[in-house]
């Protein structure tokens, strides 16, 4: 008996000492699966799990994380510099999303100007002494036709898997937008401005995502800059008000 746990404990033993990791590490990779597995060996790229007893590359490019760290970081090196892309990626990808963008920001266009132009009719009917809740309630439900038509419209683009996130953020911009002509007419300051800081925040994001997605295919500064100049102005209103700048 002594000989036969003398044996197994051995085997555990020896099993430990082949891998300078030890215990088996989570491993969690971008498709989402995880899995537990020792780490048997690592490179510069990849590292080898063993799994069941059958040594399995994977290379860090699909890996999440190793224990909650990110494979550089879990190992304690340093990430190497991205490779500069080359300049046919972005403008191969760009082709085939530019429509798609010109069209959501023609609509994001409209959405605004019917917001704007639903405030200077109000204001202007509220300078009327004749003024009715019913004329006002005409310009209200009218704007609100107008942009629901404009949020359909934006729906039910095709827009790129690349960009959807993006595309998510513009439609609740213009959402907000349809709940700030309805809040102008209850005339809740707080709630107006609510509506308001909402559809800047949205906006905000959208930029964020199309952003992070431009220097994913490498866009030249000439397409960043100007989405960097909206941020800053985005984060001055969120300052005025003292309020945090809608982090995800």
């Amino acid at each position: 008996m002594k000989v036969k746990k003398f044996i197994v404990f051995s085997a555990v033993l020896s099993g430990f000492f082949l891998s300078p990791f030890g215990f088996a590490e989570s491993i969690v990779f971008k498709s989402g699966k995880t899995m537990e597995a020792q780490i048997i060996e690592k490179g510069d790229e990849y590292i080898k799990v063993d799994f069941l007893g059958l040594p399995i590359t994977y290379y860090f490019e699909n890996i999440e994380s190793i224990d909650g760290k990110d494979p550089m970081s879990f190992f304690g090196l340093e990430k190497a510099a991205p490779k500069p892309l080359d300049p046919k990626v972005w403008q191969q990808w760009y082709e085939g999303v530019s429509s798609y963008i010109e069209k959501i920001k023609a609509l994001d266009a409209e959405a605004r100007n019917i917001d704007r132009q639903c405030l200077k009719d109000l204001t202007q009917a509220m300078d009327k002494k004749d003024v009715s809740p019913a004329d006002k309630e005409k310009i209200v439900s009218q704007a609100g036709r107008e942009l629901s038509a404009v949020i359909q419209q934006s729906e039910s683009l095709e827009y790129p898997a690349q960009l959807l996130d993006f595309h998510k953020r513009m439609i609740d911009v213009q959402k907000y937008l349809k709940k700030h002509i309805e809040a102008l007419l209850v005339k809740d300051g707080a709630y107006i401005l609510d509506c308001t800081l909402s559809a800047a925040g949205s906006n905000m994001q959208a930029i964020k995502a199309l952003r992070e997605t431009y220097i994913k295919y490498g866009a030249p500064e000439e397409f960043l800059k100007p989405l960097d100049s909206k941020l800053e102005s985005y984060k001055k209103i969120f300052e005025k008000y003292s309020l945090p700048a809608l982090e995800d």
